[in-house]
This record gives structure tokens, C-alpha cells and sequence, in this order.
């Protein structure tokens, strides 16, 4: 067993029986157990184990033999939910945001809805073997589109075939969900989801940028907030990592726990737990001076060796009748080589709120990426 536990990838994400552990649960209701002892083998020799992001809404309880122990608060921040004592979701979000913006967050949701056809389906409990393999490959697709234009990696690509490779089994035992946002039968927002004693983890998320104006990522938890409520949750956790929406929706913004244990009467135990203490204490000071320095030597770096590279801009002009004397072609943005076009045209609906069904578009044959955008009441010009 590793010095180190961490505990979503024990407790919700693999569910291994951990020796040292003798029961986690609610703090708000401790008969909501999270985990429960089911082995008492004694693999914990000398020295210290740390169990490490402990959400701050949860108890734990040591076998007796490692009751020494010392909490240090992480500088890792769990945003969460606390879902007691709310009805629905409308209850909820006017105690936590004002009046402009819970009316913004309805727009969002009726302009997505006005514009497509939408539909969300939760996958818990029951899911085809190719229903699952095709969200994953969808979810995969997402993540790396998304970070790709941020110039970043998603921790989770570490482990994608684990990831791949247990999740379906969790979601047929409702341990874990697929939260999925459809516009017809394409999926364009996916939420994984673990479950345990009334806890929704909201684990890893992502959507279809080509959708970005609608700010699909607010939607999802608006709607995955709706169910949970609907089926008696306490929690909704949004886990580590601090983003606006994140302290826009979360009424507990709370530092995850880490508990550094050791042996009853040990002395060199002891030892080990204090200064592990102080480093534990200093690290996130020498992280946040070495991440400064990466930063500044990164941007020098960039500032030397890179060349300018300019984004393809988009030009939209706006038409107040059909071009005349031009050959055009009527074109479908659903097939894959006009795949490039599909957020130039969902920008326009969003701006328009014309629906998909409602609106055409033309290709201008002599003229090369160059597209007419006709809808019921507005038209447009889009060159690429």
C-alpha cells in the first residue's frame, strides 16, 4: 500500500478496502455511510500514512490502532453543494445568486432549448455497451478539442483506458453516471458522475466547443442539480479547481482535510508526523514561487523563439436580400467536411436565436469559403 491515499480515487472512483479506514459518512448525517471496514488486515508496519483530499463534509474514523493522528488543511480548495433543506432547483439558486443572475442563467437554458432540439438523459443504473463506447469516445473527443485550444492537457488523459475500463460496470451497479446533453442525437455535453450515499461527484466534464457560446458547461449543472434534487442528494461536488462557475453555483468553498497518521505510542511515528507537518505546511509556498518562475522563464521563452500565428478570423456581413447572379449550393454543416462551419452557424443562432431547423446554408461556388446563412428572419454572409 502507498504512503498516500487519496481519497476520491479510493473511496469513489476504485471502492478498494483500505485497512485503515474503519467507516466514512456524512457529517451532517452520519447514518450515510460512504465506506464501511470489510477487512481488518494490519499492513500498516511503521512510519506515517497520509490520507490525503479529504472532502470537508465527510468523517472518517481509524481503525483503532492508527487513532494518532494530525488534520492539516489542504491548500486544495472542494467546491460543493450542500443540498439540505432545499426543494428544487429554483429554491436553491435564489438563495445562493441574485435576480439578474439566475434570469441570466434561464436565458442561457431557453436559448439552447429555442434553438435545437435538446434533450438530457442521465445514464445511471442502465446503458448499452455501445451507447457507453460511443459517449466515451465522444467525451475523449471533447476534453481534447477543449484543452487543445487552451494549449493544455486534462489530468484525466493520464488514465483514460482505467477511466474506460471501469466505468461501465459502476454505472450498471449506480455507482457512477453519464450525464449527457443531446441536440438530436448528438451528444454535445457529457458529465462523468460518482455516486455514493446520497453524494453526486461531478468527476470529469466537457462539451462540444463548437457550442461555446451557449455555455453549456452551466446548463449540465443547472440540470444535473434539478436531478439531484429530484432524488433526494445532499451533495453535489464539483471537486478541486477554482473557476468561476464554480464559486458562481457552490455554497461551501472549503479546503479539502489531509490527515497524516501514525502508531499509538510511536515515537519515531510521532516524529515522522511532525515533520512531515512542516513540510506539508511549506510546499504549497515553494509551488506557488516555482510555478511564478515557470511562468516568467515560459513567457520569455515564447516571447524569443515563437513567430506570430493568427487565428483564422471569421467575417460576417449581413445581407438584407439574396445575392443575385451568384451560383450557390445548397449544403448540409452535419457532414463531416463542412465540419469547420458548424460554430460560425451555432454563434449565428445564438445571436439570432434562429433554429436549427429554420435556417439554410448556401455555399458561394466562385467564391472559395464563402457562405450565405438564411434564416427565417435574418441574413448573413460568412467567410472563413
Amino acid at each position: 500500500m502507498s504512503n498516500n491515499i487519496i481519497f476520491d480515487a479510493v473511496f469513489y472512483e476504485r471502492k478498494t478496502e483500505c485497512s485503515l479506514v474503519n467507516n466514512v459518512y456524512l457529517k451532517n448525517s452520519p447514518e450515510k455511510s460512504i465506506y464501511a471496514q470489510g477487512s481488518t488486515e494490519n499492513n500498516f508496519k511503521s512510519g506515517i500514512r497520509i490520507v490525503d483530499d479529504v472532502p470537508p463534509y465527510v468523517n472518517i474514523e481509524f481503525q483503532e490502532k492508527y487513532d494518532s493522528y494530525q488534520i492539516l488543511n489542504s491548500s486544495v480548495l472542494d467546491f460543493y453543494v450542500n443540498l439540505e433543506g432545499y426543494s428544487d432547483v429554483q429554491e436553491y439558486l435564489k438563495s445562493q445568486m441574485g435576480a439578474k443572475s439566475r434570469s441570466r442563467l434561464r436565458g442561457l437554458v431557453n436559448r439552447l432549448e429555442k434553438c435545437f432540439d435538446i434533450t438530457y438523459k442521465i445514464y445511471f443504473g442502465e446503458i448499452t455497451k455501445e451507447e457507453y463506447e460511443l459517449l466515451f469516445e465522444y467525451l475523449k473527443k471533447f476534453i481534447e478539442e477543449r484543452f487543445s485550444q487552451r494549449g493544455d492537457k486534462h489530468q484525466a488523459m493520464e488514465e483514460w483506458n482505467l477511466y474506460k475500463e471501469r466505468t461501465f460496470e459502476m454505472i450498471l451497479k449506480k455507482e457512477a453516471s453519464l450525464y449527457v446533453i443531446y441536440n438530436e442525437n448528438r451528444p454535445i455535453d457529457i458529465c462523468l458522475n460518482y455516486h455514493i450515499a446520497s453524494v453526486y461527484v461531478n468527476k470529469i466534464r466537457s462539451y462540444d466547443i463548437d457550442y461555446s457560446k451557449f455555455r453549456l458547461g452551466y446548463i449540465d449543472i443547472i440540470k444535473q442539480l434539478e436531478w439531484c434534487l429530484e432524488n433526494n442528494y445532499a451533495i453535489f461536488d464539483l471537486m478541486r479547481g477554482d473557476l468561476r462557475y464554480k464559486r458562481e453555483f457552490c455554497n461551501n468553498i472549503i479546503n479539502f482535510d489531509r490527515y497524516i497518521l501514525y502508531k499509538r505510542n510511536s515515537l519515531s511515528g510521532k516524529l515522522m508526523a511532525y515533520l512531515k507537518t512542516k513540510e506539508l505546511v511549506l510546499r504549497p509556498k515553494l509551488k506557488f514561487v516555482k510555478t511564478a518562475f515557470r511562468k516568467v522563464l515560459k513567457k520569455k521563452e515564447s516571447d524569443v523563439n515563437s513567430e506570430p500565428n493568427e487565428p483564422t478570423e471569421t467575417i460576417i456581413i449581413n445581407l438584407s436580400e439574396f445575392p443575385k447572379d451568384i451560383e450557390v449550393e445548397l449544403i448540409d454543416i452535419n457532414q463531416k467536411e463542412y465540419a469547420l462551419l458548424r460554430k460560425g452557424v451555432y454563434d449565428y443562432q445564438y445571436s439570432t436565436s434562429e433554429h436549427s431547423k429554420g435556417i439554410q446554408i448556401f455555399k458561394i461556388k466562385d467564391v472559395p469559403n464563402s457562405y450565405i446563412i438564411k434564416g427565417q428572419s435574418n441574413m448573413v454572409q460568412m467567410e472563413i
